[in-house]
């Protein structure tokens, strides 16, 4: 699958990534081949394939899973002692959205 580097830059822009030229350089052809991989996953026919949210059989994930326990947690006082402002116990920061 063909890419720009314009293309790549402009993704990398939205992503609000930064690269150097010299990582620019590396990271054009690396982008090709995942979307190569990708569109090559693509020929395959999955139908009849059930689908799932991991890799491993259900057994094997269910061993590897620890039971579910309560642990201590921050107060609210002791989370907002490094906050750089809070406002009515929250904690306080710069505008992302302007309306």
């Amino acid at each position: 699958m063909k890419i720009s580097r314009d293309e790549v830059e402009k993704i990398a822009a939205l992503a609000h990534l930064e690269y150097s030229p010299e990582q620019m350089e590396e990271f054009v052809p690396r982008f090709r081949e995942i979307l190569d991989h990708i569109a090559r996953l693509e020929e395959l026919d999955t139908q009849g394939i059930e689908p799932m949210y991991h890799g491993l059989p259900g057994e094997e994930l269910s061993e590897d899973l620890r039971e579910d326990e309560t642990r201590p947690v921050l107060t609210r006082e002791e989370a907002l002692e490094n906050a750089p402002e809070e406002v009515d116990g929250q904690f306080r920061v710069p505008r992302v959205i302007e309306s």
